[in-house]
């Protein structure tokens, strides 16, 4: 079984700024309401660890690798459980421009067994997602 989340917002900002504060990983407690911190590198391969808080939820850290890095357009992540096939999300930031401004596309993709029973979770989650976009808008539009 397969889900996804996709959220969209356009910034009026370059990619570049964008970008520059997608990838401060350490300034995330200051604007960010839902990623609440990454730590790691920016590489291919790397492991990060991340922790979100989802309206309403408990806070929960994962430790996802690294799939695509591509500076100023794409990052995203995998995270599974440690059993193959319950559980699989693909966390992508994806920046196109559009003119002087960017597009920022927050995504995730899930798939395993257990997506049914996080029906709730991923809901919330979306909220999470559209909160996330929209502190970072603030926070590009007002460098």
């Amino acid at each position: 079984m397969a889900r996804a989340i996709e959220t969209s917002i356009l910034i009026a900002a370059p990619a570049s700024r964008v970008w520059s504060v997608l990838m401060d990983f350490g300034g995330y407690p200051a604007w960010n309401p839902f990623i609440r911190s990454i730590k790691g590198e920016q590489r291919t391969g790397a492991r990060l660890e991340v922790s979100i808080e989802p309206p309403g939820l408990k806070a929960q850290t994962f430790r996802p690798i690294v799939v695509e890095v591509e500076p100023e357009r794409v990052f995203s992540w995998r995270g599974s459980l440690p059993i193959p096939g319950l559980f699989v999300g693909v966390h992508r930031f994806a920046l196109s421009a559009e003119g002087p401004n960017t597009r920022f596309e927050h995504s995730e993709q899930f798939s395993g067994m257990l997506i049914p029973f996080f029906g709730n979770v991923l809901a919330v989650t979306e909220r999470g997602f559209r909160a996330m976009n929209e502190a970072l808008k603030a926070k590009s539009e007002a460098r």
